[in-house]
């Protein structure tokens, strides 16, 4: 039988001030940390894809911030700083990222 890594909220709270404010069982329950690092992976990659963007809009005087990863996919292709497949893959990153972070739930 194959055991996967399990992880709780308490060992990532950050203090004395966080660890005391959960007295009930959320901070200790037990969730498969192989399913939180794959849809964290999802989501960093958008992230860094943002990040990206929102450099690559900055060099060519697009104000910033710009708070969204579609709407920087948006602009980047309204200037053509992205090529269409460059889009379709990262409107599928935005997509990916908000799947993990809203469905990717394993029950």
């Amino acid at each position: 039988m194959v055991s996967s890594a399990k992880i709780t909220l308490r060992v990532l709270l950050e203090g004395k001030q966080q660890n005391d404010a959960f007295t009930g069982a959320l901070a200790d329950l037990e969730v498969d940390h192989s399913s939180v690092h794959w849809r964290i992976a999802d989501m960093n990659r958008a992230l860094v894809a943002h990040d990206a963007l929102c450099m690559l809009l900055a060099k060519v005087d697009v104000p910033m911030p710009i708070n969204k990863l579609i709407d920087a996919i948006a602009k980047a292709k309204e200037l053509d700083l992205i090529t269409r497949t460059e889009e379709k893959w990262l409107r599928y990153f935005n997509w990916s990222a908000n799947q993990a972070k809203h469905n990717g739930l394993p029950f």
